[in-house]
């Protein structure tokens, strides 16, 4: 008896146990402790927090189309704050390509509040949901939710069909917010081989990780011949196939902090990546869809709106022959072509690896996607026989393009490389004050692929051209505090492209473009007397600045005793790396050189007391180097040299310490001050 009454309990518990394990969260069913639940207690200052997210994914047979598959996505997200509004906004994107195309097949959304200790349900409407064009292949639904409070629960329900099997869904199960829960469920047919890989760092979340293996069946529908026998038009039967089952379950799950200087969050958020790497139908020949980077250029270069536009010349001839004009070298030439599609194209904003338009149109609109008009350029160089070659790109904003899994969808961007001897200039014409051969900063992104006729190549991003500054202060000291002289900039390659920007962001009349807009509201002080500005327009050349100031609040008096902040307005200010660890690589993107160099003038009848001491430092294997000097030029004259230069620009986090150390230690010095006292 009592060895029955023990295998009834374990049976007992058995089910118990698997009831509770097998209990989903369903649509509209809240629990009221969610909306009592004034923080999350393992993250107590997020604004939001996803208590559920679920995606599973299922093929459908179509009799037209074949295989598709469908997700049904179910999150529920509890806000805090009005902050954790923004985490409520994210659009389904939609997209399209020739025959085949994502469809909403269902959507609802509802918002849930507490109001008198009663739960009270605001569901979207029809009229709060819109659909967005962004381009031409891509459609974005956003909606506005209903009574959206502090304190709200909002849950919503979608389901999206795809035709686009190559480019089936991801896991992604870390947000920017915690997630308390994140489920995802795929059964797909064994005619499609699927490889799986793992990115992030918060893998040990996952709490279920199983793949197994199961069956499935589709109907379908053919046309049939009738016969004296069965007189039918078609015919109907059933496909019976095994299947790979993905079922994943990752819990309490940390919010995604982004730090300073780093690449795109996407590259090291935690998700679980899909690439299709075959399909083995019956009866038919295995299909294997892994990529190699030669597949990848044969796919381009064979394509007519990519390979095959390059060398269209109708359009362009006659006006290419004509920009080149009385233009000897290839040099020339090429910067003859920039300049002209660089200033007589706008661009639209929006990224683009394929043209959107024909040449036709572009040449009409004047404007095009960025594809559209760095392949006007591209075309242009050839007519005017220039080599030239695609080079295509994933922005900082979109992520890495991974090396090793050869993939067309990693790439957004396509800019333009031509080729004069054995030198590579690269050229996008979407950035309004770059010259050739200087990249936008959201081009810089560790490497792009060339694609050439006969072969391709990876081409790193990162810039030999760097952040080059050299700044003269030259100024006069009175007796009441008061700094008179001049200040001459002269800014290169990258300091010069973000002068020029900031000039032609600003007020026609705004000459101080070497502070941001910050530091113009908090240098009351500095006023300029007059501006002289060199070489803005050609782009080309650096650029120089020379500004004749009064500064009247870099000098502290006390007594006797006069205090100077000796690197006025181009000290660093705040250390970007405050944090003592780092979990995710640094990118400063450019290399830096920075050269400050004081001349003072003493006031009558004032000596120095007392300088900072001078001091050099270096980070290890020469990446980065800091020099701080003061000299007495003569008794009424000194000088101080302020020199920082930063050669490498990528750091693992196990090369961050000494990389925040060099950072805290310029801080240090260059907030020293210069003391002088009345001479006695």
């Amino acid at each position: 008896m009592k060895t029955k009454s023990f295998l009834l309990s374990l049976v007992f518990l058995f089910i118990f146990s698997n009831e509770i394990f097998s209990q989903k969260v369903r649509y509209g069913k809240i629990d009221k402790s969610d909306l009592e639940m004034t923080n999350y207690a393992p993250d107590p200052e997020a604004d939001a927090v996803i208590l559920y997210d679920s995606k599973k994914v299922e093929f459908i047979f179509d009799n037209n189309k074949g295989f598709q598959f469908q997700v049904v996505r179910h999150i529920r997200i509890k806000v805090f704050n009005k902050s954790g509004f923004d985490y409520i906004d994210f659009p389904i994107t939609l997209y399209k390509s020739g025959g085949s195309y994502e469809k909403l097949t269902a959507f609802k959304a509802q918002t849930y509040n507490l109001v008198g200790g009663k739960v009270e349900k605001s569901k979207l409407a029809n009229k709060d949901t819109f659909e967005e064009e962004v381009n031409k292949n891509t459609t974005r639904i956003k909606y506005a939710m209903p009574n959206l409070q502090e304190g709200s629960v909002v849950d919503i329900s979608y389901s999206v069909l795809s035709d686009f099997l190559y480019d089936f869904t991801d896991w992604q199960y870390q947000f920017e917010i915690p997630v308390v829960r994140s489920d995802f469920f795929a059964e797909i047919p064994e005619y499609y081989i699927y490889k799986t890989a793992y990115q992030g760092y918060e893998r040990s979340s996952i709490t279920k990780n199983d793949i197994t293996h199961g069956s499935g069946s589709s109907n379908y529908r053919v046309n049939n011949t009738p016969t004296q026998r069965d007189g039918q038009l078609t015919k109907t039967g059933t496909i019976d196939y095994k299947t790979k089952k993905y079922d994943w379950i990752a819990e309490n799950v940390p919010a995604f902090k982004a730090e300073p200087y780093m690449a795109a969050s996407s590259n090291y958020i935690s998700k679980v990546n899909f690439e299709l790497s075959g399909t083995d139908f019956p009866s038919s020949v295995q299909t294997d869809y892994s990529r190699t980077w030669e597949n990848v250029r044969h796919t381009l270069m064979t394509d007519s709106d990519f390979g095959g536009r390059l060398n269209r010349k109708g359009a362009i001839k006659k006006m290419v022959e004509e920009i080149t004009s009385g233009k000897e070298t290839g040099q020339q030439k090429i910067a003859a072509l920039y300049n002209y599609v660089q200033n007589g194209y706008e661009w639209n904003g929006s990224f683009a690896h394929y043209p959107r338009s024909t040449t036709r149109e572009i040449l009409d609109s004047r404007s095009g996607y960025s594809s559209d008009l760095n392949f006007l350029l591209l075309q242009m160089l050839r007519a005017a026989e220039i080599e030239a070659y695609p080079l295509s790109v994933s922005t900082r904003s979109n992520g890495f393009v991974n090396p090793v899994v050869p993939q067309l969808t990693d790439f957004n961007h396509v800019v333009a490389v031509a080729k004069i001897g054995d030198q590579f200039i690269l050229m996008d014409v979407t950035g309004a004050h770059n010259p050739p051969g200087l990249l936008p900063r959201y081009d810089l992104n560790q490497r792009g692929r060339l694609f050439t006729e006969t072969h391709s190549d990876w081409i790193s991003l990162v810039p030999d051209k760097g952040f080059k500054t050299a700044t003269q202060a030259k100024l006069t000291l009175d007796q009441d505090g008061m700094l008179q002289g001049t200040l001459n900039l002269l800014m290169s390659d990258y300091a010069a492209l973000d002068f020029r920007n900031r000039l032609a962001s600003g007020n026609e009349e705004e000459t101080i473009a070497f502070l941001s807009q910050d530091e113009k509201e908090q240098e009351e002080g500095l006023e300029i007397i007059s501006t002289n500005l060199k070489n803005v327009e050609d782009l080309n050349k650096k650029v120089t600045a020379s500004y004749e100031v009064n500064i009247s609040d870099k000098v502290i008096q006390n007594g006797d005793l006069l205090y100077l902040d000796p690197m006025l307005y181009f000290d660093i200010g705040e250390n970007p790396f405050t944090s003592e660890t780092r979990k995710f690589p640094v990118d400063l993107s450019t290399p830096i050189e920075e050269m400050y160099i004081l001349q003072l003038t003493l006031p009558e009848g004032y000596v120095i007391d007392e300088l900072p001491e001078n001091i050099a430092f270096s980070l290890p294997e020469g990446a980065g180097r800091f020099g701080y000097e003061f000299r007495k030029v003569n008794d009424r004259m000194l000088q101080l040299t302020n020199r920082i230069t930063i050669k490498k620009t990528f750091y693992l986090p196990e090369d961050y310490a000494p990389l925040r150390e060099f950072f805290n230690l310029i801080i240090e010095k260059q907030g020293a001050q210069v003391v002088m006292k009345r001479a006695e």
